[in-house]
């Protein structure tokens, strides 16, 4: 991500140069000259600019870039023009996680303003979340990539981010390329421009559920490569698809592991579906999930609509209880019996799309 700090503290400048700098993350760029930040923002394209609250300047509007993001960054720990404020003196940790989340931020809500005021296809971007372990989210996901991908008229693709994924129990992969090989080239400072050829050679196509309107992307090579994965990368991956692809929705099968990268997708999603049991077990999870939303909701700018599906599910003497604010769209019922009944992926996800007429997903378009 290239950032230009514009600051007249060459002492700062040279410590944020020297600190910032050890983050692969960041490409870090300073000026305390207004004619040479023209020019340099004429030149090259900057995802976020950082303002000093001292810095005689100009009208941040006057460097308004498609895709570029603006903050401020000030001894003083205050909010200047209602733009987010970075405390200098932060660690340098604390700072690079609040650049990012500048940019998160900014290029959700322009997207945003891009569905509105475009007729182009408006991506929407759906996450499922596993409640607990064996709660079958990455069924759910799957039954809903392939039940709106049979909507008239919709295209659909599915991304697995699971750090164990098991879409190959659904989708025929070939030996092909895969998440990681697009992870891996868009740490290298890939053109973001040139991100529909990178993905056009990892992206297949379904042949047996939904041909021609389902699409999907191989997970991780190795459990470990999940690593190479951070809230920049991932907000890349979200922009390239929207912007430069025509599907209606994507729907993205997660772990829910909290970190900045869940936050990340978080704020990236149009709407996030938990799947839960119902059991004890998982209610009590539940109740962790919603304070961590209310967490994430103070910090973020516009909060995805929230949804819950119960699977393997007898009914709960209180489901407000639990999900609260979340709406319910969904409750299946166990569908484990004996030895000899047992159904394969394949076969619960058929049984899924018998009901409500092929579509119980419908909530979600």
């Amino acid at each position: 991500m290239k950032v230009l700090l514009l600051d007249r503290d060459e002492s700062y400048t040279q410590k944020a140069v020297h600190f910032l700098g050890k983050n692969p993350e960041i490409q870090l760029s300073v000026c305390n000259d207004p004619d040479i930040c023209r020019r340099m923002v004429q030149e090259e394209h900057f995802q976020v600019i950082l303002f000093d609250s001292e810095f005689e300047l100009l009208d941040p509007e006057e460097f308004r870039k498609k895709n570029t993001a603006f903050g401020y960054i000030s001894s003083e720990r205050e909010i200047i023009n209602d733009l987010p404020t970075i405390y200098k003196y932060d660690s340098t940790s604390l700072i690079t996680e609040q650049i990012m989340q500048i940019y998160s931020e900014h290029t959700h809500h322009e997207l945003k303003q891009d569905d509105d005021e475009s007729d182009a296809v408006r991506t929407r971007v759906i996450s499922f979340f596993p409640v607990n372990g064996g709660s079958g989210s990455s069924s759910m996901a799957m039954a809903a990539a392939i039940a709106l991908s049979r909507e008239p008229d919709k295209n659909v693709l599915y991304l697995t981010l699971e750090q164990r994924h098991a879409e190959m129990l659904l989708f025929s992969s070939a030996e092909v390329k895969s998440l990681t090989d697009i992870v891996s080239m868009l740490r290298t400072n890939y053109p973001v421009k040139e991100g529909k050829k990178l993905f056009q050679t990892v992206i297949q196509h379904d042949q047996r559920f939904s041909p021609g309107k389902l699409d999907y992307i191989q997970g991780w090579q190795n459990i470990t490569d999940c690593l190479s994965l951070t809230p920049a990368v991932l907000n890349t991956i979200l922009e390239i698809l929207r912007k430069q692809f025509s599907y209606h929705y994507i729907i993205i099968d997660a772990d829910f592991i909290v970190s900045d990268v869940l936050r990340a997708l978080i704020a990236g999603s149009d709407k996030i579906v938990f799947v839960s049991s119902g059991a004890d077990t998982a209610n009590a999870k539940v109740d962790g999930i919603h304070r961590y939303l209310e967490i994430v909701e103070r910090d973020i700018e516009t909060m995805p609509k929230k949804y819950m599906i119960f699977n393997q599910y007898y009914g709960l003497k209180s489901e407000e209880s639990v999900v609260r604010d979340m709406q319910v769209i969904g409750r299946f019922a166990r569908y484990r019996t004996d030895q000899h009944n047992l159904l394969s992926t394949e076969g619960l996800i058929t049984q899924i799309l018998l009901q409500e007429n092929g579509n119980p997903f419908r909530e979600l378009m």
